[in-house]
């Protein structure tokens, strides 16, 4: 949605969103520290076992970019699949733009599983 917002100088109308903008990281650089606070307000709200909880995290995989550092001149790279801090902990109360979020834990039975012994 978007409203009218006027300049302060000129007078004119500026088109502005309602919503806060998601975060969007160009790298390892800019996302850690995002991630880092994200996971400390989990940590203060929940205590350290907060990735435990039902619905304090969602599962991503991240973008390379994201995971790839250069460690003594080497590229260092962390698993891309990972837990991230719910959309609530993140400064702007939204999860970033990038990472491909899983869907809600789906529930499969077994390959071969009667689904008489499932219910």
């Amino acid at each position: 949605m978007m409203t009218k917002v006027f300049c302060e100088c000129c007078g004119q109308p500026i088109r502005a969103s309602r919503k806060p903008a998601r975060p969007v990281f160009k790298g390892y650089d800019d996302f850690t520290p995002a991630l880092v606070a994200a996971k400390n307000a989990a940590v203060a709200e929940l205590g350290l076992h907060w990735h435990l909880l039902p619905g304090a995290s969602v599962i991503a995989t991240l973008p390379a970019a994201w995971v790839a550092c250069k460690v003594f001149g080497r590229t260092s790279k962390a698993p891309r699949d990972t837990r991230l801090p719910a959309a609530r902990f993140w400064q702007n109360g939204l999860l970033p733009v990038g990472p491909d979020y899983a869907a809600e834990y789906a529930w499969e039975p077994r390959a071969g599983a009667d689904m008489a012994e499932a219910a």
